[in-house]
């Protein structure tokens, strides 16, 4: 299921590619900030969402994630830590 997870979120990832887009994060840290050109990678199990442009950056560890819900250019990812992340093309 682990990899599956990954596979997805991965997969949608792709359409976000070199784009503008916001990232939102919920819970016990409120944040939200713009990333003008994504570029991602994944790397120990940690995914790492950065701005070619700026110094701009969020890494997600993918074991923390237990829910994601994918829709309408939107990746919307529950982790363990009550936090919501956000991700959507703008």
């Amino acid at each position: 299921m682990e990899f599956e997870k990954e596979k997805n979120i991965l997969n949608e990832l792709k359409i976000f590619d070199e784009k503008n887009i916001v990232i939102c994060q919920t819970g016990f840290i409120n944040s939200r900030f713009t990333i003008n050109c994504l570029k991602y990678k994944v790397e120990y199990d940690i995914l790492k969402l950065e701005d070619t442009e700026k110094e701009q950056y969020i890494t997600i560890n993918l074991n923390q994630i237990y829910k994601y819900e994918i829709k309408d250019k939107k990746i919307v990812i529950n982790l363990d830590n009550d936090t919501v992340i956000g991700i959507y093309i703008i």
